[in-house]
Protein backbone atom coordinates (compact mmCIF):
# COMPACT_ATOMS: atom_id res chain seq x y z
CA UNK A 1 0.00 0.00 0.00
CA UNK A 2 1.41 3.59 -1.18
CA UNK A 3 0.70 7.16 0.00
CA UNK A 4 -2.30 7.32 -2.78
CA UNK A 5 -3.75 3.92 -1.54
CA UNK A 6 -3.46 5.16 2.51
CA UNK A 7 -5.26 8.54 1.86
CA UNK A 8 -8.14 7.04 -0.75
CA UNK A 9 -9.05 4.33 2.83
CA UNK A 10 -7.94 6.77 4.94
CA UNK A 11 -11.91 6.52 6.45
CA UNK A 12 -11.73 2.82 5.75
CA UNK A 13 -9.02 2.74 8.79
CA UNK A 14 -10.51 4.92 10.71
CA UNK A 15 -13.15 2.37 11.44
CA UNK A 16 -10.91 -0.31 12.93
CA UNK A 17 -10.97 -0.76 16.56
CA UNK A 18 -8.64 2.48 17.96
CA UNK A 19 -8.67 3.03 14.10
CA UNK A 20 -8.27 6.94 14.63
CA UNK A 21 -5.46 6.99 17.44
CA UNK A 22 -3.52 4.67 15.05
CA UNK A 23 -4.35 7.08 12.24
CA UNK A 24 -2.90 10.11 13.90
CA UNK A 25 -0.02 7.74 14.78
CA UNK A 26 0.74 6.45 11.53
CA UNK A 27 0.19 10.48 10.01
CA UNK A 28 3.28 11.69 12.55
CA UNK A 29 5.30 8.19 11.99
CA UNK A 30 4.82 9.01 7.54
CA UNK A 31 5.48 12.48 8.15
CA UNK A 32 8.61 11.75 10.37
CA UNK A 33 9.64 9.32 7.10
CA UNK A 34 9.24 11.54 4.83
CA UNK A 35 6.45 9.06 3.15
CA UNK A 36 3.61 11.66 3.95
CA UNK A 37 4.38 14.30 1.41
CA UNK A 38 6.71 14.23 -1.93
CA UNK A 39 10.42 15.57 -2.32
CA UNK A 40 10.76 18.13 -4.56
CA UNK A 41 14.54 18.38 -6.15
CA UNK A 42 13.99 21.92 -5.84
CA UNK A 43 14.45 21.79 -2.52
CA UNK A 44 17.42 23.61 -0.61
CA UNK A 45 19.12 20.18 0.94
CA UNK A 46 19.02 20.04 4.09
CA UNK A 47 22.65 19.15 4.96
CA UNK A 48 22.42 23.12 3.39
CA UNK A 49 19.84 24.19 6.25
CA UNK A 50 22.09 22.25 8.60
CA UNK A 51 24.80 24.34 8.11
CA UNK A 52 23.28 27.56 8.30
CA UNK A 53 21.74 26.37 11.47
CA UNK A 54 24.79 25.88 12.81
CA UNK A 55 26.32 29.13 12.02
CA UNK A 56 23.48 30.98 13.08
CA UNK A 57 24.42 29.03 16.38
CA UNK A 58 27.99 29.99 16.72
CA UNK A 59 26.91 33.68 15.96
CA UNK A 60 25.08 33.65 19.07
CA UNK A 61 27.87 32.50 20.92
CA UNK A 62 30.11 35.19 20.06
CA UNK A 63 27.65 37.26 20.55
CA UNK A 64 27.79 35.57 24.28
CA UNK A 65 23.91 35.03 24.03
CA UNK A 66 23.80 31.52 25.10
CA UNK A 67 26.55 29.02 26.06
CA UNK A 68 28.99 26.80 24.08
CA UNK A 69 27.64 23.53 24.17
CA UNK A 70 29.59 20.17 24.59
CA UNK A 71 30.45 18.54 21.29
CA UNK A 72 27.68 15.82 21.13
CA UNK A 73 28.87 12.47 19.88
CA UNK A 74 28.74 11.45 15.59
CA UNK A 75 25.72 9.73 15.10
CA UNK A 76 26.42 5.79 14.43
CA UNK A 77 25.03 3.88 11.76
CA UNK A 78 23.09 1.41 14.61
CA UNK A 79 21.68 4.63 15.95
CA UNK A 80 19.77 5.51 13.18
CA UNK A 81 16.55 3.87 13.50
CA UNK A 82 15.05 4.21 9.88
CA UNK A 83 15.51 5.12 6.48
CA UNK A 84 15.02 8.84 5.50
CA UNK A 85 14.52 10.20 1.63
CA UNK A 86 18.25 11.64 0.22
CA UNK A 87 17.45 15.26 0.87
CA UNK A 88 17.09 14.67 4.71
CA UNK A 89 19.75 14.26 7.07
CA UNK A 90 19.68 12.74 10.11
CA UNK A 91 21.23 15.30 13.15
CA UNK A 92 20.72 15.86 16.80
CA UNK A 93 18.35 17.78 18.94
CA UNK A 94 20.76 19.96 20.26
CA UNK A 95 22.16 20.91 17.03
CA UNK A 96 18.99 22.55 15.21
CA UNK A 97 17.14 23.58 18.69
CA UNK A 98 18.26 24.84 22.12
CA UNK A 99 17.28 22.96 24.21
CA UNK A 100 16.96 24.10 28.06
CA UNK A 101 15.46 23.00 30.93
CA UNK A 102 14.04 24.30 34.17
CA UNK A 103 14.74 24.43 37.63
CA UNK A 104 15.23 21.09 39.39
CA UNK A 105 15.26 22.82 42.67
CA UNK A 106 11.79 23.75 44.79
CA UNK A 107 11.51 27.65 45.01
CA UNK A 108 9.64 29.16 47.99
CA UNK A 109 5.97 29.43 47.05
CA UNK A 110 3.94 32.32 47.85
CA UNK A 111 0.25 33.58 47.37
CA UNK A 112 1.03 35.82 44.39
CA UNK A 113 3.70 36.18 42.04
CA UNK A 114 5.08 34.85 38.85
CA UNK A 115 3.88 31.21 37.60
CA UNK A 116 5.98 28.25 38.09
CA UNK A 117 5.16 25.83 35.64
CA UNK A 118 5.44 22.05 36.17
CA UNK A 119 4.53 18.89 33.79
CA UNK A 120 0.99 18.99 35.28
CA UNK A 121 0.29 22.21 34.33
CA UNK A 122 1.29 20.82 30.29
CA UNK A 123 -0.54 16.89 30.58
CA UNK A 124 -3.35 18.11 28.51
CA UNK A 125 -1.26 19.53 25.32
CA UNK A 126 -2.24 22.98 26.59
CA UNK A 127 -0.64 25.42 29.12
CA UNK A 128 -2.69 26.04 32.36
CA UNK A 129 -2.10 28.66 34.43
CA UNK A 130 -5.20 28.25 36.18
CA UNK A 131 -4.16 25.81 39.01
CA UNK A 132 -0.01 26.91 39.48
CA UNK A 133 1.96 27.89 42.50
CA UNK A 134 3.67 31.41 42.14
CA UNK A 135 7.26 32.13 43.26
CA UNK A 136 8.63 35.77 43.82
CA UNK A 137 10.46 37.95 40.49
CA UNK A 138 14.01 37.18 42.04
CA UNK A 139 13.70 33.75 41.79
CA UNK A 140 11.74 33.92 38.55
CA UNK A 141 15.02 36.10 37.57
CA UNK A 142 17.15 33.76 38.77
CA UNK A 143 15.70 30.81 36.70
CA UNK A 144 15.35 33.03 33.51
CA UNK A 145 18.67 33.11 33.46
CA UNK A 146 18.88 29.29 32.87
CA UNK A 147 15.37 29.12 30.64
CA UNK A 148 13.92 32.36 30.00
CA UNK A 149 10.24 31.53 28.41
CA UNK A 150 9.87 33.31 25.03
CA UNK A 151 6.28 32.79 22.89
CA UNK A 152 6.54 30.21 20.31
CA UNK A 153 9.45 28.33 22.19
CA UNK A 154 8.56 24.62 23.25
CA UNK A 155 7.98 22.98 26.41
CA UNK A 156 8.14 19.31 27.02
CA UNK A 157 7.69 17.25 30.15
CA UNK A 158 10.41 15.79 31.12
CA UNK A 159 9.46 13.99 34.42
CA UNK A 160 6.33 12.00 34.95
CA UNK A 161 4.08 11.90 31.85
CA UNK A 162 7.04 12.12 29.90
CA UNK A 163 5.97 14.44 26.28
CA UNK A 164 2.91 16.47 25.91
CA UNK A 165 4.76 18.82 24.36
CA UNK A 166 2.86 22.28 23.22
CA UNK A 167 4.05 25.45 21.60
CA UNK A 168 3.98 28.64 23.83
CA UNK A 169 0.74 31.13 22.57
CA UNK A 170 1.04 33.61 25.55
CA UNK A 171 3.30 36.62 26.25
CA UNK A 172 2.66 36.18 30.12
CA UNK A 173 5.55 35.91 31.98
CA UNK A 174 6.07 32.44 34.00
CA UNK A 175 9.22 30.23 34.77
CA UNK A 176 9.65 26.22 34.41
CA UNK A 177 10.19 23.24 36.65
CA UNK A 178 11.14 19.65 35.39
CA UNK A 179 10.61 20.77 32.02
CA UNK A 180 12.24 20.87 29.18
CA UNK A 181 12.36 23.99 26.60
CA UNK A 182 13.44 24.12 23.12
CA UNK A 183 14.63 27.46 21.77
CA UNK A 184 15.55 28.77 18.06
CA UNK A 185 18.98 29.45 17.04
CA UNK A 186 17.39 30.78 14.25
CA UNK A 187 13.69 31.31 13.69
CA UNK A 188 13.95 31.85 9.76
CA UNK A 189 15.43 28.43 9.41
CA UNK A 190 12.94 26.67 11.85
CA UNK A 191 9.61 25.19 11.59
CA UNK A 192 8.27 25.24 15.16
CA UNK A 193 5.16 22.89 14.37
CA UNK A 194 7.54 20.00 12.74
CA UNK A 195 9.43 19.98 15.81
CA UNK A 196 6.07 20.16 17.83
CA UNK A 197 4.99 17.18 15.72
CA UNK A 198 8.18 15.14 15.56
CA UNK A 199 8.35 15.68 19.67
CA UNK A 200 4.52 14.37 19.79
CA UNK A 201 5.61 11.30 17.45
CA UNK A 202 9.37 10.78 19.52
CA UNK A 203 7.58 10.90 23.01
CA UNK A 204 6.81 6.98 23.04
CA UNK A 205 9.97 6.21 22.03
CA UNK A 206 11.23 8.38 24.87
CA UNK A 207 8.88 6.90 27.34
CA UNK A 208 10.35 3.77 26.84
CA UNK A 209 13.81 4.57 27.03
CA UNK A 210 13.18 6.77 30.27
CA UNK A 211 14.92 6.55 33.65
CA UNK A 212 13.93 5.78 37.17
CA UNK A 213 11.42 4.07 39.26
CA UNK A 214 8.32 5.03 40.68
CA UNK A 215 8.65 8.10 38.57
CA UNK A 216 10.30 7.89 35.54
CA UNK A 217 12.06 10.96 33.84
CA UNK A 218 14.25 11.69 30.65
CA UNK A 219 17.56 14.03 31.38
CA UNK A 220 18.37 16.86 29.73
CA UNK A 221 21.70 15.14 28.12
CA UNK A 222 19.33 12.66 26.45
CA UNK A 223 17.02 14.96 25.07
CA UNK A 224 20.17 16.85 23.63
CA UNK A 225 21.63 14.18 21.93
CA UNK A 226 18.14 12.63 20.97
CA UNK A 227 18.33 11.90 17.03
CA UNK A 228 15.74 13.98 14.65
CA UNK A 229 15.66 13.56 10.62
CA UNK A 230 15.39 16.71 9.38
CA UNK A 231 13.85 17.64 6.33
CA UNK A 232 14.86 20.68 3.63
CA UNK A 233 12.78 23.85 5.20
CA UNK A 234 10.28 23.85 2.69
CA UNK A 235 9.28 20.02 3.10
CA UNK A 236 9.26 20.77 6.81
CA UNK A 237 6.75 23.35 5.53
CA UNK A 238 4.17 21.21 3.34
CA UNK A 239 4.50 18.15 5.69
CA UNK A 240 3.15 20.63 8.95
CA UNK A 241 0.26 21.75 6.13
CA UNK A 242 -0.38 17.45 5.13
CA UNK A 243 -0.33 16.80 9.09
CA UNK A 244 -2.55 19.83 10.30
CA UNK A 245 -4.87 18.75 7.13
CA UNK A 246 -5.05 14.74 8.39
CA UNK A 247 -5.31 15.31 11.64
CA UNK A 248 -8.44 18.22 11.07
CA UNK A 249 -10.05 15.23 9.23
CA UNK A 250 -9.22 12.76 11.91
CA UNK A 251 -11.02 14.86 14.34
CA UNK A 252 -13.92 15.36 11.99
CA UNK A 253 -13.71 11.62 11.40
CA UNK A 254 -13.99 11.49 15.25
CA UNK A 255 -16.69 13.63 15.66
CA UNK A 256 -19.23 11.56 13.19
CA UNK A 257 -18.13 8.27 14.79
CA UNK A 258 -18.95 9.69 18.73
CA UNK A 259 -22.46 11.20 17.01
CA UNK A 260 -22.92 7.71 15.60
CA UNK A 261 -22.06 6.07 18.69
CA UNK A 262 -24.43 7.96 20.95
CA UNK A 263 -26.83 7.59 18.20
CA UNK A 264 -26.76 3.63 18.37
CA UNK A 265 -26.91 4.07 22.42
CA UNK A 266 -29.98 6.24 22.38
CA UNK A 267 -31.53 3.81 20.38
CA UNK A 268 -30.33 0.60 21.75
CA UNK A 269 -31.81 2.29 25.29
CA UNK A 270 -35.21 3.31 24.00
CA UNK A 271 -35.02 -0.37 22.46
CA UNK A 272 -34.79 -1.93 25.86
CA UNK A 273 -36.42 0.45 27.37
CA UNK A 274 -39.99 -0.45 25.88
CA UNK A 275 -39.39 -3.91 26.51
CA UNK A 276 -38.83 -3.15 30.18
CA UNK A 277 -42.04 -1.39 29.72
CA UNK A 278 -43.67 -4.15 28.21
CA UNK A 279 -46.88 -5.21 30.02
CA UNK A 280 -47.03 -8.69 28.48
CA UNK A 281 -44.98 -11.31 26.89
CA UNK A 282 -46.92 -10.99 24.44
CA UNK A 283 -45.86 -7.33 24.26
CA UNK A 284 -42.08 -8.05 25.23
CA UNK A 285 -41.76 -10.59 22.36
CA UNK A 286 -42.99 -8.07 19.97
CA UNK A 287 -40.17 -5.67 20.77
CA UNK A 288 -37.51 -8.17 21.08
CA UNK A 289 -38.62 -8.79 17.85
CA UNK A 290 -38.13 -5.57 16.66
CA UNK A 291 -34.57 -5.73 18.43
CA UNK A 292 -33.25 -8.85 16.48
CA UNK A 293 -34.46 -7.04 12.92
CA UNK A 294 -32.09 -4.36 13.99
CA UNK A 295 -29.30 -6.47 15.96
CA UNK A 296 -26.64 -5.13 13.48
CA UNK A 297 -27.41 -1.52 13.81
CA UNK A 298 -27.86 -1.55 17.58
CA UNK A 299 -25.11 -4.44 18.69
CA UNK A 300 -21.98 -3.59 17.01
CA UNK A 301 -19.88 -2.34 20.09
CA UNK A 302 -19.19 -4.38 23.72
CA UNK A 303 -20.96 -1.28 25.74
CA UNK A 304 -24.28 -2.31 24.40
CA UNK A 305 -24.37 -5.61 24.54
CA UNK A 306 -23.69 -5.47 28.40
CA UNK A 307 -26.59 -3.25 28.67
CA UNK A 308 -28.79 -5.90 26.67
CA UNK A 309 -27.64 -8.75 29.07
CA UNK A 310 -28.71 -6.68 31.94
CA UNK A 311 -32.07 -5.53 30.76
CA UNK A 312 -32.81 -9.61 29.83
CA UNK A 313 -31.72 -10.07 33.59
CA UNK A 314 -33.98 -7.07 34.75
CA UNK A 315 -37.40 -8.41 32.32
CA UNK A 316 -36.42 -11.99 33.96
CA UNK A 317 -36.89 -11.13 37.09
CA UNK A 318 -39.74 -8.73 36.74
CA UNK A 319 -42.03 -11.42 35.29
CA UNK A 320 -41.83 -10.45 31.46
CA UNK A 321 -39.97 -12.64 30.16
CA UNK A 322 -41.95 -15.86 29.67
CA UNK A 323 -45.73 -16.02 30.09
CA UNK A 324 -47.24 -17.28 33.41
CA UNK A 325 -49.00 -20.34 33.47
CA UNK A 326 -52.04 -20.87 35.72
CA UNK A 327 -51.28 -23.99 36.61
CA UNK A 328 -48.34 -23.50 38.51
CA UNK A 329 -48.31 -23.45 41.92
CA UNK A 330 -48.23 -20.21 43.48
CA UNK A 331 -45.23 -18.79 45.19
CA UNK A 332 -47.41 -17.90 48.40
CA UNK A 333 -48.74 -21.68 48.58
CA UNK A 334 -44.68 -22.71 48.22
CA UNK A 335 -43.92 -19.98 51.36
CA UNK A 336 -44.90 -22.68 54.23
CA UNK A 337 -43.08 -25.53 52.44
CA UNK A 338 -40.20 -22.92 52.43
CA UNK A 339 -40.26 -22.50 56.40
CA UNK A 340 -40.88 -26.13 56.77
CA UNK A 341 -37.50 -27.09 54.83
CA UNK A 342 -35.59 -24.22 56.18
CA UNK A 343 -35.62 -25.34 59.74
CA UNK A 344 -34.88 -28.69 58.64
CA UNK A 345 -31.60 -27.24 56.68
CA UNK A 346 -30.59 -26.22 59.97
CA UNK A 347 -29.05 -29.29 61.24
CA UNK A 348 -28.00 -30.43 57.94
CA UNK A 349 -25.45 -27.52 57.21
CA UNK A 350 -25.15 -26.01 60.91
CA UNK A 351 -26.60 -23.12 60.14
CA UNK A 352 -29.30 -20.84 62.45
CA UNK A 353 -32.70 -19.99 61.65
CA UNK A 354 -32.99 -15.71 62.15
CA UNK A 355 -35.43 -14.68 62.99
CA UNK A 356 -38.40 -14.46 60.45
CA UNK A 357 -37.88 -10.47 58.99
CA UNK A 358 -40.88 -7.90 58.37
CA UNK A 359 -42.77 -8.13 55.35
CA UNK A 360 -42.30 -6.28 52.54
CA UNK A 361 -44.64 -3.73 52.28
CA UNK A 362 -46.27 -2.46 49.68
CA UNK A 363 -44.50 1.14 49.27
CA UNK A 364 -41.04 -0.80 49.60
CA UNK A 365 -41.71 -2.85 46.45
CA UNK A 366 -39.18 -1.94 43.75
CA UNK A 367 -41.39 -2.98 40.57
CA UNK A 368 -44.74 -4.27 39.96
CA UNK A 369 -44.53 -8.39 39.22
CA UNK A 370 -47.11 -10.98 37.87
CA UNK A 371 -49.72 -12.77 39.47
CA UNK A 372 -48.53 -15.78 41.43
CA UNK A 373 -45.64 -14.03 42.61
CA UNK A 374 -44.75 -12.51 45.75
CA UNK A 375 -42.33 -10.17 47.14
CA UNK A 376 -40.08 -11.72 50.11
CA UNK A 377 -36.78 -10.67 51.97
CA UNK A 378 -34.14 -13.64 51.28
CA UNK A 379 -33.51 -14.19 54.61
CA UNK A 380 -36.98 -15.39 55.09
CA UNK A 381 -36.60 -17.51 52.31
CA UNK A 382 -32.41 -19.02 52.03
CA UNK A 383 -30.36 -19.86 55.75
CA UNK A 384 -27.45 -17.43 55.18
CA UNK A 385 -24.35 -17.47 56.63
CA UNK A 386 -20.62 -16.18 55.69
CA UNK A 387 -17.38 -17.59 56.03
CA UNK A 388 -14.18 -17.47 58.19
CA UNK A 389 -10.65 -16.50 57.95
CA UNK A 390 -8.05 -19.02 59.65
CA UNK A 391 -5.39 -17.10 60.99
CA UNK A 392 -2.69 -16.23 58.19
CA UNK A 393 0.13 -16.34 60.97
CA UNK A 394 -0.46 -20.93 61.37
CA UNK A 395 1.01 -21.42 58.05
CA UNK A 396 0.00 -25.00 58.91
CA UNK A 397 -3.36 -23.85 58.21
CA UNK A 398 -2.97 -23.24 54.43
CA UNK A 399 0.21 -25.57 53.80
CA UNK A 400 -0.58 -28.26 51.58
CA UNK A 401 -4.67 -27.57 52.18
CA UNK A 402 -6.60 -30.12 50.36
CA UNK A 403 -10.71 -28.07 51.22
CA UNK A 404 -11.52 -26.03 49.28
CA UNK A 405 -12.30 -22.48 50.47
CA UNK A 406 -13.89 -19.85 48.09
CA UNK A 407 -12.41 -16.01 48.63
CA UNK A 408 -14.19 -12.94 46.58
CA UNK A 409 -11.37 -13.31 44.26
CA UNK A 410 -13.15 -17.13 43.13
CA UNK A 411 -16.64 -15.24 42.47
CA UNK A 412 -17.09 -14.92 38.61
CA UNK A 413 -20.51 -13.87 38.52
CA UNK A 414 -21.07 -17.33 36.96
CA UNK A 415 -20.33 -21.39 38.05
CA UNK A 416 -17.28 -21.77 40.37
CA UNK A 417 -15.53 -24.96 40.08
CA UNK A 418 -12.23 -24.06 41.57
CA UNK A 419 -10.63 -21.92 44.69
CA UNK A 420 -7.84 -19.96 44.28
CA UNK A 421 -6.78 -21.23 47.48
CA UNK A 422 -7.46 -24.06 49.86
CA UNK A 423 -6.99 -24.68 53.39
CA UNK A 424 -6.44 -27.88 55.63
CA UNK A 425 -8.32 -29.76 57.42
CA UNK A 426 -7.33 -28.57 60.28
CA UNK A 427 -8.06 -25.24 59.88
CA UNK A 428 -11.77 -26.28 58.93
CA UNK A 429 -11.63 -28.11 62.43
CA UNK A 430 -9.80 -25.44 64.42
CA UNK A 431 -12.03 -22.31 63.08
CA UNK A 432 -15.60 -24.02 62.73
CA UNK A 433 -15.66 -23.44 59.39
CA UNK A 434 -18.62 -25.07 57.23
CA UNK A 435 -19.01 -26.97 53.84
CA UNK A 436 -21.58 -25.56 51.76
CA UNK A 437 -22.97 -27.85 49.29
CA UNK A 438 -23.24 -27.27 45.17
CA UNK A 439 -25.86 -24.89 44.47
CA UNK A 440 -25.44 -22.52 47.15
CA UNK A 441 -25.12 -18.63 45.76
CA UNK A 442 -22.49 -16.84 47.11
CA UNK A 443 -22.28 -12.52 47.16
CA UNK A 444 -18.77 -10.37 47.85
CA UNK A 445 -19.40 -8.35 50.82
CA UNK A 446 -15.91 -6.55 51.08
CA UNK A 447 -13.76 -4.88 48.36
CA UNK A 448 -15.13 -1.99 47.02
CA UNK A 449 -17.19 -1.03 44.65
CA UNK A 450 -15.37 -3.34 42.26
CA UNK A 451 -15.90 -6.58 44.01
CA UNK A 452 -18.75 -5.90 46.51
CA UNK A 453 -21.83 -8.03 45.00
CA UNK A 454 -19.57 -10.14 42.83
CA UNK A 455 -21.23 -13.52 42.99
CA UNK A 456 -21.38 -16.75 41.64
CA UNK A 457 -22.88 -20.51 41.91
CA UNK A 458 -20.99 -23.13 43.95
CA UNK A 459 -19.98 -26.15 41.70
CA UNK A 460 -18.50 -27.59 44.24
CA UNK A 461 -18.84 -28.19 47.88
CA UNK A 462 -17.23 -25.45 50.01
CA UNK A 463 -15.76 -23.22 52.74
CA UNK A 464 -15.71 -19.62 52.12
CA UNK A 465 -13.98 -16.55 54.17
CA UNK A 466 -15.48 -13.61 56.07
CA UNK A 467 -15.75 -11.86 52.78
CA UNK A 468 -18.34 -13.53 51.30
CA UNK A 469 -22.26 -14.27 52.39
CA UNK A 470 -23.69 -18.18 51.30
CA UNK A 471 -27.49 -18.61 50.67
CA UNK A 472 -27.65 -21.97 50.67
CA UNK A 473 -29.99 -23.37 48.08
CA UNK A 474 -33.45 -24.66 48.81
CA UNK A 475 -35.59 -27.14 46.78
CA UNK A 476 -38.27 -24.39 45.61
CA UNK A 477 -35.81 -21.82 44.50
CA UNK A 478 -33.74 -22.10 41.88
CA UNK A 479 -30.18 -21.36 42.37
CA UNK A 480 -29.80 -20.11 38.54
CA UNK A 481 -32.87 -17.60 39.30
CA UNK A 482 -31.61 -16.52 42.41
CA UNK A 483 -28.44 -15.89 41.04
CA UNK A 484 -29.48 -14.07 37.92
CA UNK A 485 -32.04 -12.13 40.28
CA UNK A 486 -28.51 -10.91 42.39
CA UNK A 487 -26.61 -10.12 38.99
CA UNK A 488 -29.67 -8.02 37.99
CA UNK A 489 -29.35 -6.06 41.51
CA UNK A 490 -25.64 -6.02 42.06
CA UNK A 491 -25.42 -2.22 41.33
CA UNK A 492 -28.00 -1.79 44.23
CA UNK A 493 -25.58 -2.96 46.79
CA UNK A 494 -23.30 0.12 46.88
CA UNK A 495 -26.62 1.97 48.58
CA UNK A 496 -26.47 -0.17 51.64
CA UNK A 497 -22.64 -0.28 51.66
CA UNK A 498 -21.16 1.39 55.17
CA UNK A 499 -17.52 2.89 55.18
CA UNK A 500 -15.77 0.73 57.30
CA UNK A 501 -11.48 1.54 57.66
CA UNK A 502 -10.66 1.21 53.75
CA UNK A 503 -13.31 0.57 51.54
CA UNK A 504 -17.11 0.50 52.14
CA UNK A 505 -18.43 -3.17 52.71
CA UNK A 506 -22.41 -5.00 53.02
CA UNK A 507 -22.69 -7.71 55.77
CA UNK A 508 -25.05 -10.68 56.14
CA UNK A 509 -28.15 -8.99 57.98
CA UNK A 510 -27.96 -6.75 54.95
CA UNK A 511 -28.10 -9.85 52.40
CA UNK A 512 -31.22 -11.28 54.21
CA UNK A 513 -33.38 -7.59 54.07
CA UNK A 514 -32.66 -7.55 50.65
CA UNK A 515 -36.11 -8.14 48.55
CA UNK A 516 -36.86 -11.06 46.46
CA UNK A 517 -39.37 -11.65 43.85
CA UNK A 518 -40.74 -15.10 44.14
CA UNK A 519 -42.28 -16.62 41.04
CA UNK A 520 -43.66 -20.30 41.22
CA UNK A 521 -41.30 -22.75 40.91
CA UNK A 522 -42.00 -24.27 37.55
CA UNK A 523 -42.47 -20.53 36.39
CA UNK A 524 -38.31 -19.88 37.78
CA UNK A 525 -37.13 -22.92 35.42
CA UNK A 526 -38.72 -21.60 32.32
CA UNK A 527 -37.27 -17.93 33.26
CA UNK A 528 -33.79 -19.52 33.65
CA UNK A 529 -34.14 -21.38 30.34
CA UNK A 530 -35.05 -18.49 28.31
CA UNK A 531 -31.96 -16.14 30.27
CA UNK A 532 -29.94 -19.34 29.89
CA UNK A 533 -30.87 -19.29 25.99
CA UNK A 534 -30.33 -15.40 25.09
CA UNK A 535 -27.10 -14.74 27.31
CA UNK A 536 -26.03 -17.73 24.66
CA UNK A 537 -27.04 -15.32 21.84
CA UNK A 538 -25.37 -12.30 23.75
CA UNK A 539 -22.26 -14.51 24.27
CA UNK A 540 -22.56 -15.16 20.42
CA UNK A 541 -22.75 -11.34 19.72
CA UNK A 542 -19.44 -10.67 21.94
CA UNK A 543 -17.31 -13.42 20.20
CA UNK A 544 -18.71 -11.64 16.78
CA UNK A 545 -17.76 -8.38 18.09
CA UNK A 546 -14.56 -9.32 19.54
CA UNK A 547 -13.58 -11.18 16.26
CA UNK A 548 -14.42 -8.29 14.14
CA UNK A 549 -12.34 -6.30 16.31
CA UNK A 550 -9.16 -8.63 16.12
CA UNK A 551 -9.48 -9.11 12.42
CA UNK A 552 -9.84 -5.40 12.22
CA UNK A 553 -6.78 -4.30 14.13
CA UNK A 554 -4.71 -7.67 12.56
CA UNK A 555 -5.63 -5.46 8.67
CA UNK A 556 -4.35 -2.47 10.25
CA UNK A 557 -1.48 -3.43 11.33
CA UNK A 558 -0.49 -5.57 7.92
CA UNK A 559 -1.51 -2.36 6.36
CA UNK A 560 0.58 0.16 8.69
CA UNK A 561 3.56 -2.23 7.92
CA UNK A 562 3.56 -2.32 4.52
CA UNK A 563 3.25 1.14 3.99
CA UNK A 564 5.74 2.06 6.43
CA UNK A 565 8.14 -0.69 5.46
CA UNK A 566 8.32 -0.01 1.39
CA UNK A 567 10.90 1.60 0.06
Amino acid sequence: MNAVTFFENFSLLSESPNGIQKLREMILQMAVQGKLVPQDPNDEPAEVLLGKIKNEKEKLVKEGKIRKSKKLPQIEEDEIPFKIPDSWIWTRLNEIYDVRDGTHDSPKYQKEGVPLVTSKNISSGKLDLSNVKFISEEDHLKISQRSKVDKHDILFAMIGSIGNPLIVDVNTEFSIKNVALFKYYSCEYSSPWYLYYFLTYAANTMRSKAAGGVQSFVSLGFLRKYLIPLPPLEEQKRIVAKVDQLMELCDHLESLQQKKQESHIHLNNAALNKMLDASSPEEFEENWRLVCENFGLLYDNLENVEKLKQSILQLAVMGKLVEQDASDEPAEVMLEKIKTEKEQLQSIVNIRNSKSLQPVEANEYPFEIPEGWLFSRIGNLFLISSGTTPSRTKHHYYEDGTENWVKTTDLNNSLVLSCEEKITLQAVDDCNLKYYPKGTVCVAMYGGAGTIGKSGILGIKSTINQSVCAIVPSSFVDSSFLHYYLKSIRSDWMKFAAGLRKAPNINAKIVRNMIFPLPPLEEQKRIVAKVDQLMELCDRLEAGIRQAQEDGEKLMEVMVHELLTQT
